[in-house]
């Protein structure tokens, strides 16, 4: 990781740059609650240091973590799309956590209402070896 971040670095020099890292309210590949806290432990603990061998703040490398305001629930299917991937409602959860930290490090106004068009549509696709789509026939 802290190779990537050098090199976005060197292509983008004057460009803060932010890692933001999944916390406990926000699993990628997990099954259970107890893998996504260690999950999302572990990587609190890696992410960072990667981004100090990167020169972290003196480089402009922030890190922090998003904080969703609603579980991204791994037995809610339709958080999930394809291949242990967030849906469209997955995702949106996510960017109501990471909308301020944006803003906090880039000094962006939220514009008000920034999601007010957000309609979730239902998840198709593979979760655990589970059909969750339509079955359509030919």
């Amino acid at each position: 990781i802290s190779q990537l971040l050098l090199l976005v670095r060197s292509l983008r020099p004057d460009v803060p740059i932010l890692v933001l890292l999944a916390g406990e309210r926000a699993p990628a590949g997990c099954e259970s609650h107890e893998q996504q806290k260690r999950c999302s432990k572990t990587l609190a603990t890696l992410i960072p240091q990667a981004v100090e061998q990167a020169g972290g703040s003196k480089e402009f490398i922030h890190v922090h973590t998003v904080v969703c305001p609603t579980l991204i629930d791994y037995a809610d299917d339709t958080d999930w799309g394809t291949m242990m991937h967030w849906s469209v409602k997955g995702h949106h959860k996510w960017a109501q956590g990471a909308v301020q930290l944006v803003q906090r490090v880039t000094g962006w106004e939220i514009e008000p209402n920034w999601d007010a068009r957000f309609r979730p549509e239902p998840s198709y696709g593979r979760r655990y070896g589970r059909r969750t789509e339509p079955e359509i026939s030919f």
